[in-house]
């Protein structure tokens, strides 16, 4: 093994093992400090009391020692203890930002950041399944690059608007045939201190089924209209002749007024081969019941 790639092996645990073991250390040198003051001190005191005369002079500078060394060690302990504070608050950091990049690479949608350059500094990496283009490629890469002249063209004023300030929403439609996409873009600026807009965060959602859903929805509207209205001309009109009548199956004029004692009956206006037997049968039936009422009168 070369020497470089051993010396890199042992740096790596010794780094882990001063760590810890820093605080120890220093704890224990204060400990011992503590201990050898107060024993001097102990000894200072009995001597002078033993033997009376002046107040020891060492007996200030050994309470010193020991005070000091207390506060070393006090400090070393809440130094540790807020240091693994720092680094509990700095993984969970870690896990949460982990976590969320997670969840945004894989939203079938596009996120990004981008700044008033109108250049990305964040996107997830449905811009490669959507574009082609590597997540790493993306940074720094403005969103003409991206969109395309074109579709940038047309989101420009939408652009310019929210980087003046305001929140913006707006429907673009990208690609020709089967590859044709509806996006749902949301624009909101990021504001900094003073109001100042420092870029603007996207988020595009592709619609096209939904789309795609509406317009049927739509057609099928248009087409039950047409349908309803072909039934009310076939029950108001002669299905044979196109002559117009009423639910007594009297023939209406031009003027819409009844013609007397004229009726549409049987396949004239029930059109068996268009309804079948019942039909006729219902038909014939009210025009023979009004024209004997009428005759009746």
């Amino acid at each position: 093994m070369p020497t470089h790639e051993a010396g890199a092996i042992i740096a790596v645990p010794m780094k882990h093992l001063v760590r810890p073991l820093a605080p120890l250390l220093i704890a224990a040198g204060a400990a011992i400090l503590i201990f050898t003051a107060g024993a001097e001190i102990v000894s200072a005191i009995r001597t002078w009391m033993a033997g009376g005369g002046p107040w020891p002079r060492e007996l200030m500078l050994h309470v010193l020692i020991a005070g000091a060394a207390l506060l070393l060690a006090s400090a070393v302990i809440m130094n540790r203890r807020s240091a693994q504070r720092t680094e509990e608050a700095e993984a969970a950091l870690r896990e949460s930002e982990e976590r969320l990049r997670l969840i945004a690479n894989n939203v079938p949608a596009l996120i990004s950041y981008v700044d008033r350059d109108q250049r990305y500094r964040y996107s997830n990496r449905t811009y490669d399944d959507w574009f082609g283009i590597p997540h790493e490629g993306m940074h720094g890469r403005t969103i003409a690059e991206v969109f395309g002249d074109e579709a940038y063209g047309r989101m420009r004023p939408d652009i310019e608007r929210v980087l003046g300030g305001a929140s913006v929403q707006f429907e673009l439609t990208m690609g020709d045939g089967t590859k044709r996409r509806i996006l749902q873009v949301a624009c909101v600026p990021h504001l900094g201190p003073e109001s100042e807009v420092l870029g603007f965060y996207v988020l595009a959602n592709d619609v096209t089924q939904l789309k795609r859903a509406q317009e049927d929805l739509r057609y099928a509207a248009i087409q039950l209209q047409h349908d309803a209205r072909r039934l009310e001309f076939l029950a108001h009109h002669d299905t044979l002749t196109g002559l117009k009548i009423n639910t007594k199956c009297q023939i209406i004029d031009r003027n819409n007024q009844v013609i007397p004692g004229l009726y549409a009956c049987g396949e004239s206006a029930g059109g068996f081969a268009l309804h079948g037997l019942p039909r006729v049968t219902v038909f014939g039936r009210v025009a023979g019941r009004e024209a004997a009422s009428a005759n009746a009168s």
